[in-house]
């Protein structure tokens, strides 16, 4: 049961998530202020728990460079639209699409290891449960991807903040 609601949780996300790239969105302050806070929280718990390794820095300074150099080509292809009274921007729908497109292949790539987690967490007479393959809590190349996206998120939204802030309305 676990495992179908897993997959139905990550099929639904995904449709969300690409639905709501394309198209503009409404500038809100709040918004982008709960989403660096959350970003800040989540990525503070991500350092307290993962090993640092010469590997995971490694990685990690390649997904922020990465991430800068997408944050680079999404300040470029940013757009701000008036409609009324309210405040609309919009980036570039290709980009970001890539970006989740990427989060998916990781996703699809460690889905034997989450399904048989899942499976494991289903089964009623609980077998040993064998962690010899994931003895990390994340591999290097997530970290990559986690790291990218990070540094796109934090960068985007501060941007986003910065020029839609400065906009007179």
């Amino acid at each position: 049961m676990f495992t179908s609601f897993f997959l139905i949780l990550l099929v639904w996300g995904g449709y969300r998530r690409i639905r709501t790239i394309v198209g503009k969105r409404p500038f809100s302050p709040v918004k982008i202020g709960i989403r660096l806070f959350i970003l800040g929280l989540a990525m503070g718990l991500l350092f307290l728990i993962h090993p640092l390794e010469k590997a995971t820095i490694l990685y990690g300074g390649i997904g922020g460079v990465a991430g800068a150099l997408f944050v680079y080509v999404m300040c470029n292809g940013l757009h701000f639209t008036i409609e009324g009274d309210n405040l609309y921007y919009q980036i570039n729908p290709y980009l970001s699409m890539f970006l989740v497109g990427l989060v998916f292949i990781r996703i699809v790539m460690k889905l034997p290891e989450i399904l048989y987690l899942t499976a494991w967490l289903d089964a009623s007479d609980k077998p040993p449960l064998d962690l010899s393959n994931t003895y990390r809590i994340m591999d290097p190349a997530s970290f990559l991807i986690i790291m990218m996206l990070f540094v796109y998120f934090v960068g985007s939204s501060c941007w986003i903040y910065y020029r839609g802030s400065r906009i007179t309305r």
